[in-house]
């Protein structure tokens, strides 16, 4: 997954980069192909839209595609979070006991927040 949560993004994604330029319908028919969730045309519309607004995708005339900055960008960063993963990465002791966190939620903690 490229956008956490995001599956017809990713889904949209991995259309354009088996097929660089397409218009929003043909995004919409070969992604209700490959995914098991329904999604409508307009959610792919919408999210084609969203796309370009962030410079993910770039629309020539009725075609989308993947802005290729975005990929050095984002080729960039990964080569870089695996740089400094690699060099900061603390040794993980085996078998070491699990931290447990406490989730509940406490009234007196967060003043306010609720009614």
């Amino acid at each position: 997954m490229i956008f956490a949560c995001e599956a017809t993004s990713d889904t949209i994604l991995k259309t354009l980069s088996q097929e660089p330029q397409l218009t929003a319908k043909q995004v919409y028919v070969r992604s209700i192909r490959t995914t098991s969730k329904p999604v409508s045309y307009q959610a792919i519309h919408k999210h084609l839209t969203s796309l370009c607004e962030v410079h993910v995708l770039e629309k020539s005339g009725p075609h989308y595609r993947i802005n290729h900055e975005w990929i050095l960008r984002t080729e960039q960063f990964l080569e870089d979070a695996k740089r400094n993963n690699a060099q900061n990465r603390p040794e993980i002791e085996e078998n070491a006991p699990i931290k447990e966190l406490d989730y509940r939620y406490r009234k007196s903690e967060t003043p306010g927040f609720f009614p």
